[in-house]
Formats: structure tokens, sequence, C-alpha cells
């Protein structure tokens, strides 16, 4: 048997401690915190064979990976896995209903409540242990969870409070499991299939259930399981469940894989007179035999003595009040536990604990051969994590020092053991990568370690790259230089003290290259905005601004925070954030406006129970709906948030997505400089996830800066339809619609690795018939959906969801009707009475329906590329919507010079408003020279996931519809060099209204100097420019 244990992450910024236990039939997690998946991928370790997970503590820093991990593992083709830690796991995941359901997989929790229980299956026993700070006394604070009045609504100011529709509070607190395992057995109802069925849970010897399968024998008075069929998960996503509260502690564990039977030894049983043959074969089974002397041979008597397995053990002592309880721990003190350990995990929330003489004389108790692998912040570099995404962030700064700077590190370890000459002899610092072998031999292996990232040893291969495209780099670092010095900052008249930092740019789970949404928006003068904030948010903001100005300057001055949606990959990056800020001892006199969709709010008061995250202290919370326009005059404290953010408006869209989904403008009254008298009003419009929408331009018009989801490339336009998504070519339509000034594009597929093709924009003019393109009225038909009954639905990637938009009927009779063959369609009166319109007016009417997914999927029936709506077809609403952006536009002044100038964003790009977007055509061209590397890595890359293959494969068997032609050569297949053609234009009636947008893919100058990158349908092609 052979098994060893991978540290994935030590103690730093963007990380916390976690490793990994290997065997051959399955792997061990403990511990997932935010980045874990990232930090996974970025080692290429495989997902599929983690089955089981455990946790030290339930707080956000051991557990904020966990709700993505879940996901990803579903997702996956995982069928089942247990979560085992301290108790509060449950709630956790109670409260995570709303976007955390994966009705095919088998889930189970447990949650250990003392060291009398034990995990054991086919390859290792866990025995935990439990450690609380002296101001907890006993396991009696466990079992007895405090109980707080049913009174207690804990209202929190601007919450509660302000919602014009209440939320109903369900009493929890007694028999807690009851409802509990419930609920999560309607999110997770999948079998039991396979590796988990031998996974057993031991207290005092007898096999006890898991806590999510049955009642604790605590419970008492509960109804049973009878009314488990009548149970309906949706009568629970709309109210708060007020849970009991649970004191914080933290769990060891004592780890050991089973014993190693010894070998049979043929010598010894010829000297016991056995003949070769079938009795060896008996006797190493286990079975006796008889001698022809008549002798009887027992297999002990011929086997080697088994082998006792080495324990390893892992310790997280949070602070010096957490050392009593630790050292007194019975299970810790046994002889046998100190003999056969041969490491330990030293996970240390505080560094003065290996400076404590009791933590050190307990250190000292084991062998000396004994390794003590230090995961602590003072003993553990800051180094970088994710070397892929910094090595393309070195090689951007090569050409702008300004748009991308150098990520914060630092690889020196702050203290050291060597001072110490109490601490025992084998302790090191853990590092990423360091693989802890257990069988068949004990050693530390470091080959997997991998270099840290340093500005004195760039890898050759980045540095080949940078050789290679010297001259233009310096081209285009000189024109970028040589504007700026003309153009001084400070005396630039459109400069602004606002700038954008894209901390996120990828969509559905992180990658190697790009993390999940997020935005910040700094402004001096009027505090900081965050726009989403998906796992691994602070980290990034830490990488970015370094870990003293995040504490000091940017985390005590974000005003406000928006969340788009309820996806994983938009806001659970935010209980971090939170957490870190009460921290700071943050109050209402400086307070946090959240605006989300109302459920968010469900999700913080039920986490808040668990952890302090200064729900009832700073944070002000603000349901989307409220800031709509035929809403905004019933919020009372309106004007109050507008004078605190120093805005003149604040408005949330509705949008096609999913239920809940808003996209926000707000206007800043002035961003002008420090020393600059002139008022600068700005206007920022920012979409989240949806489909191009007329009343977002409508909001959103004539905007400073427009941050628009991109999905996916122009061509993919199916695929963005089918999961209410934009591509390139429509975001760019959304905002020449609005007439923006910079169009700043993120969120992109991950099936782009790095960035999908860039684009290079053309001046050109602004035609209002582009608000009857059809991009804004299509709608996709597949899955069935119907109305009449309550439901809702979860969701995980971009490529999984689903959109709840009002129903609502065409009142046009003269629509055509339209076959599926036409590639898309709008439905018509013809159509069933539950057919959908695509409603840009998607606001929360008073509609009490849902739609419910059928389990017959319908064909996908879009509008004809060639021809968009005319304005006799539409509803009146939209109708309403087209002339009000019409009126706005007349009213503008003509400019013949307007150019909307585009970028598109990676992670950690800087742009400061007003002057950076100058220099945004040669920053593009630079990440398009210098971000893709060779053909083969780009191969490597998207052939990494057989699941992504098939969804591209799928994407290409639908692109049939849309008449794409490819330029073919003769010497294609030798040297991999493929072209595209234009996409189809619309007919002649829409070509001049369309022909701005319509994107044309000519071959590059420097072609032949350029890689090619593989694309779903058509093989390599170069990374062309786009020309609109």
């Amino acid at each position: 048997m052979k098994y060893y244990i991978q540290i994935l992450s030590t103690k730093s910024p963007d990380s916390s401690p976690a490793f990994i236990i290997h065997f051959d039939s399955q792997r061990y997690l403990f511990n997932c915190s935010e980045g874990t998946q990232r930090l996974i991928n970025e080692n290429k370790i495989h997902l599929g064979k983690i089955k089981n997970l455990f946790f030290t503590r339930s707080i956000w820093e051991n557990i904020g990976g966990l709700p993505g991990m879940v996901l990803t593992l579903a997702d996956s083709g995982t069928k089942e896995f247990g979560v085992h830690g301290p108790r509060n796991l449950l709630k956790c995941f109670v409260g995570s209903r709303n976007f955390l359901q994966r009705s095919q997989v088998n889930f189970k929790v447990h949650e250990f409540l003392s060291s009398d229980e034990k995990y054991v299956d086919e390859n290792l026993s866990i025995i935990p242990v439990p450690i609380y700070p002296t101001k907890v006394s006993n396991d009696a604070n466990i079992s007895s969870p405090t109980i707080e009045s049913p009174l207690d609504t804990d209202n929190i100011v601007d919450s509660i409070s302000s919602f014009k529709r209440k939320i109903s509070v369900i009493d929890n607190q007694y028999n807690s499991y009851h409802l509990n395992r419930k609920i999560l057995k309607s999110m997770f109802s999948g079998k039991e299939v396979g590796t988990l069925k031998t996974s057993k849970i031991y207290k005092n010897d007898k096999i006890i259930p898991y806590t999510s399968l049955t009642e604790i024998q605590n419970d008492e008075n509960c109804d049973g399981d009878n009314d488990d069929d009548d149970f309906n998960l949706d009568d629970y996503r709309d109210v708060r469940i007020k849970q009991p509260r649970t004191p914080d502690y933290s769990l060891c564990y004592i780890c050991q894989s089973h014993k190693v039977p010894g070998k049979f030894n043929p010598k010894k049983a010829k000297e016991l007179g056995v003949p070769p043959g079938k009795q060896f074969g008996l006797l190493a089974k286990g079975e006796c035999v008889t001698t022809p002397d008549g002798n009887i041979v027992r297999p002990e008597q011929v086997k080697e003595p088994d082998k006792v397995s080495s324990i390893f053990i892992v310790v997280d002592c949070p602070s010096l009040d957490h050392i009593p309880s630790l050292i007194s721990q019975n299970r810790l003190k046994n002889e046998s536990v100190k003999q056969y350990t041969k490491n330990i995990i030293h996970i240390l929330g505080d560094p003065e604990i290996l400076r404590n003489d009791q933590y050190k004389a307990w250190m000292n108790e084991f062998s000396d051969n004994c390794n003590h692998i230090i995961a602590c912040r003072d003993y553990c570099s800051n180094h970088i994590n994710f070397l892929s995404n910094s090595y393309m962030q070195y090689k951007l700064n090569q050409v702008d020092t300004e748009s991308f700077p150098l990520l914060y590190f630092n690889n020196e370890v702050k203290n050291t053991f060597s001072d110490d000459n109490q601490l025992p002899k084998n302790i090191i610092s853990a590092c990423n990568n360091l693989q802890i072998h257990i069988e068949p031999t004990e050693h530390l292996d470091y080959s997997k370690v991998k270099e840290n990232f340093n500005l004195n040893n760039i890898p050759e291969k980045i540095s080949e790259k940078l050789k290679n495209n010297a001259d233009a780099i310096h081209t285009l670092k000189s024109s970028i230089n040589q504007w700026r010095q003309e153009h001084p900052f400070l005396s630039y008249p459109s400069s602004t003290d606002l700038e954008i930092v894209t901390l996120g740019t990828g969509s559905a789970l992180p990658s190697k290259y790009r993390n999940v949404s997020s935005t910040i928006i700094l402004s001096k003068r009027n505090g900081h905005i965050l726009l989403d904030a998906g796992e691994g948010t602070l980290g990034q903001i830490c990488r970015h601004f370094g870990l003293n100005k995040t504490m000091k300057e940017i985390l005590p001055e974000i005003r406000m925070i928006f969340v788009s949606h309820i996806h994983a990959d938009h806001h659970l990056g935010l209980m971090n954030i939170l957490s870190k800020m009460a921290s700071l001892e943050r109050t209402i006199d400086h307070p946090l406006y959240i605006i989300a969709p109302e459920k968010f709010n469900i999700w913080l008061e039920e986490y808040n129970n668990i952890q302090d995250i200064g729900l009832n202290r700073f944070i002000k919370v603000v349901p989307s709906y409220l800031l709509f326009r035929k809403y905004v005059n019933a919020y009372a404290k309106y004007d109050e948030m507008l004078d605190y953010l120093n805005m003149k408006n604040i408005e949330t869209v509705p949008v096609m997505h999913v239920k809940g989904a808003c996209a926000i403008v707000f206007d800043y009254k002035d961003c002008s400089l420090e020393n600059d008298t002139t008022i600068k009003p700005i206007r920022l419009a920012y979409s989240g996830d949806c489909r191009p929408n007329r009343e977002f331009i409508r909001a959103g018009m004539n905007a400073d800066v427009l941050i628009h989801e991109s999905t996916f490339e122009s061509e993919l336009e199916y695929e963005a339809i089918k999961k209410f998504h934009c591509t390139i070519n429509e975001a760019c339509t959304v905002g020449r619609c609005m007439r923006v000034k910079f169009l700043l594009l993120t969120h992109f597929s991950q099936r782009y690795p790095k960035v999908p093709l860039f684009p290079v924009f053309k001046s050109s003019d602004y035609n209002s018939n582009l608000l009857y393109s059809h991009i804004f009225d299509a709608l996709p038909t597949t899955p069935y959906v119907h109305y009449g009954a309550k439901g809702n639905f979860n969701h995980s990637s971009d490529n999984t969801k689903v959109s709840t938009v009002s129903s609502t009927t065409t009142t046009a009779s003269t629509t055509p009707s339209l076959s599926p063959s036409n590639s898309v369609s709008v439905l018509t009166p013809a159509s069933s009475s539950q057919s959908l319109f695509l409603n840009d007016e998607t606001k929360a009417k008073s509609c009490s329906c849902s739609p419910i997914l059928t389990s017959q999927p319908r064909p996908l029936m879009l509008i004809p590329t060639e021809a968009g709506l005319s304005s006799f077809q539409l509803i009146p609403s939209i109708k309403g919507t087209i002339s009000d952006i019409e009126k706005m536009l007349k009213s503008l002044p003509e400019d013949p010079n307007y150019k909307m100038k585009i970028g598109m964003a990676v992670d950690h790009f800087h742009l400061r408003v007003g002057y950076d977007e100058n220099c945004m055509e040669w920053i593009t061209e630079a990440m398009r020279i210098l971000i893709p590397d060779d053909e083969e890595d780009e191969e490597e890359e998207i052939s990494s996931s057989s699941s992504e293959k098939k969804k591209l494969e799928k994407s290409s068997r639908c692109k049939e519809n849309y008449n794409k032609t490819c330029k073919g050569n003769s010497k294609r297949n030798e040297s991999k060099k493929g072209k595209y053609l234009s996409a189809k234009r619309n007919s002649n009636s829409q070509s001049d209204s369309l022909k701005s947008v319509d994107a044309t893919l000519v071959e590059s100058e420097s072609d032949t100097q350029n890689h090619e990158r593989p694309t779903p349908a058509d093989g390599p092609i170069h990374n062309k420019r786009i020309k609109f």
C-alpha cells in the first residue's frame, strides 16, 4: 500500500492551509479555503478521486471554497462524497440552499462532537479531538447550543426593516437537526452507490449514522421521517431559518492507516515441514494446514509480523487560548499515539503559539524522529500561489507598468526556527506541493515543489517569449510612454480620480489564468465600490494592493458592494471580505451598503449566526428591487444612501439571466482630482450576467464607462442565447446603443484559457436601428418552461444557467411563424399558451409564479440572424423603452468625433478612468501579442478537460445554422493555419444599421509571426484582429 500527504497551500493573503491525502482508491481533502480549487487546477491534481472532505473549523477561512468545490465535483460526475468537521457545517449548507443544489449527488455531513467518535473506511481511521478556547468550558457547550428568544428578529439597520416585502422567519432553534436534515436531503438526494458504503462513523465502538442522515439522540419530540415525501424545499427558499448558536471550536485529527499484513515466509514454512505448492497458498491466505507428519501449522508461524502504520496528527490551534485544552486531551496523551506518530501538521492561527513554553514542551513529548510541519503566516513565505497568472501579468508589465502592476509577494520567511533551541529538531515550514510519504517508506519529498515567482529568475520560456517580441514590446511601450508624457495625468482635461481594477474576469469557476467575477471601483473622493465578489476576491485584492494597504486603505473605504445575482461565481468571496471588515472594528458610523437580490439577505443572516460578519454592526442591506425605477421612491432612505456615496442616482435594472438578476447604473456627483476645481460627474454601468437588454441601455445612456459581460466569442451566439449570456459582438452592440465612451469587456468563459479573440475596433457612428436588432429578442425554449407552480433553479456555471423570466405574450398577430431550421424564432400566438417572448421589462411585477422545468426538452428556436423585429411586432412595453431611448439620443448633442473605446479585461488590469482609455489600442495589441503562448501549450490546456471538449464539440455541431465559411488553405494540414471569413451580413434592409457591429475577421499583418489557437469548430486559427 502506498499513500502520502500533499500540502496544497499554506497561510498567505490568498490561501489558508489545506492538504490532500492520496490513496489509490480515493483522496481526502483537509480544509478547503477560497482558492483551493484554483490551486488544484494549477497543480493538475485530478478532482474526481476526492470523496471525503475533513475540516478543522467551520469558519469561512476554512470552508470558503467548499460550495464551489461541491458544485465542481458534482458537475464532474462525482455521485457521492462526505463532509466531516465541527458543528455548524450542516447549518452552512442549509444556509446555501438558494444557490447550492445537486439532486443527483449523495451527500453526507457528519459533525464530530467528541473524541469518542471515529471515522473508519477501507484506508484510514481518523479520530477527531475537539479543542476549545479557555472561555469555553467543556463539550457541554457544544451539546447544548445557545437558544435565543423567538421574538428576537435580529433586525439590522436598512436590512429587514427596509424590505418592502417582509421575509418570514422560521424558529428552528429546538430540534434543529430535524429540519436541517430534510433540507439537506432535498438539496442532495442521490443514492449511495460506491465508496461511501465503506465509510463508517463509530462512537464508543458502536456504529452511529451520519449527522445528516438521522436525528441525533439529544433531539426529542421529533415528528420522524414519515413526512419526507411531502417535504418541499421550495417552501424554505424565501424564508429565514433561525438556528441555535453554537460556540466555535477547533478539531484536531489523529489519522492512521490500517495494519499492513506481514508477508508469507516460505523459508519458515519449509522448516516446519510444509511442502511447497497448494499448502503454501493456503497459509498465505491465512488458513491453517497439516503437514505430512501430522503437525498443524498456523499462518502466524510462517508470516512476518504485521506492520503497524505510523500515525500523523493534524493540529489546528487558532490562538494561545486553545493551548490548555490541546495539551490536556487524553487522546493526545496516549503513549502508543506518541510512539507511532511520525508527522504532525501544525495549523497555527497566531505566531506566538510557537513561542509558548507549554506548546513547545508538548511538541517535545513526541519522538525525536517526528516531523513537525508548521503552517503559520510568519513561518511561511508570502509567495505567489498562482504562478500561471503571475507570469502572464509579468509579461504585460513589460509593456505598461501602470495598467499591469506586478503583484505583491515576499519569498522571505519572517521568522525562522533556528533561533529557538527549545523547538524539536525536525521542524520545517510547510510549502506548496511538499509531499509527506507515509507508506511504503517514510520520507519528505520536495521534488514537486515549484520554484517561487522571482523577478531575478524568470523561466526561460517566458524570457524567450519576451525576446522574440522585443521589437513589438519596445514600440508599444514607447508609444504609451510618449503619449503619457505629452499628456500628463494631472493636467489632462478628462482625468478623474476613478480607477477600475478587474480582480476576476472569468466565469463559472476559477482557472489558472482567471479568477471568477469581481471588479473594484476606487475613488479617494467618493469611497470604493465592489461589483460582485467571486471566490478568492479578498486574495486578489491583497495581491494587487499589498496586505498592508488592503487592511488600512482598501477594505475600510469600501462603501458599497453590488451583487448582481445569486450565482456562486459572483458572491462566494463576500464572506471573507465581511469577516475581515468586522475584525477591523468597523461601525455604523461608516456603514457598508450591500445591494443584492432579496434572497441574498437570507444567506447573510443565517451565516452571521455561525460567524460574526458585522451584519448587526455596520452593514446595510438593500434589496435590488428597491432601486428599480418604479420602486425607488418607496425606499425611504434612498437620499441618505446617495449622500453617503456622493451620488445623484443609483438604478438597478432586472435582466434576463436568473431570477433576481440585475444590472446597475450609478452616477457620481463629482470624480475630479484632488486639486481640480472642475466638477466631473461620471456615469458607470455594470451588466452583471445577462442577455442584451434595452431597459439597461435606457438607464445607462451616455455612460462614461460600461463594464459588460462577454462570455462567448461572437460565433457562439447559439450558446450565448441558450445560457443567457452575451457574445463579444452583442456586448459591443449594447455599448453602441448606450453611446458609452468606454466599454470594458469581462466575464469570459473558461473555455478560453487566457483570452478569447482580440478585437481591434474601428471608429463607427451610432445608428438607432440597432435597437431593433434580433439580439434583444431571442429566447431559447429549451428546456421547456411552463408556469403555474412554485419553482426555483440552482446553477453552477455559465453552462447550466436557467432563466426565470416573467411570462408575457406578444400582441402582434402579424408575427410570422418561423421554423426551427431558421435557427432562431420569435414565439408567436400560434405557439402554446405557455410560450415566452423576451421582454426587457422583466421587473419584479406581481408574478406569483416561477418557471418549472419539465423532463421533456424542446428544440432551441431563435430569431433568424438575417432579420430583426420591426416596430409593429414589438409588445407595448418594449416600444416604450425604445421610444425613451430615441428621445434621449435626440437630446444628446451631436459629436462627429464620437468613438467608443473598447478594452478586454484580464485579472489585475488597472485603469484610470478618463485617461488610460486613450492607450487602449496599444494595450490591446500588447495583450494580443504576449498572452497566447505556443500552440502546444494552448492545446494542452484545452484538452485537459474532457468534459469541456465535449461541450465544445456540441457547440460546433450547433453552429451549422450560422452559415459560417472558412477560407481554406492548400497547406492547412501542414501548417495548421486557418482563416475565418466574415459572419454573414444581415439582410439588405438592415445592412446599413448593423454594419458597425458585424464582426469581420481578417488576417493580421504579422500573421506569420503569431502562433495559432484551436477553436471548437474550425481547428487552429490565427490570433486575428476583429474589425468593426
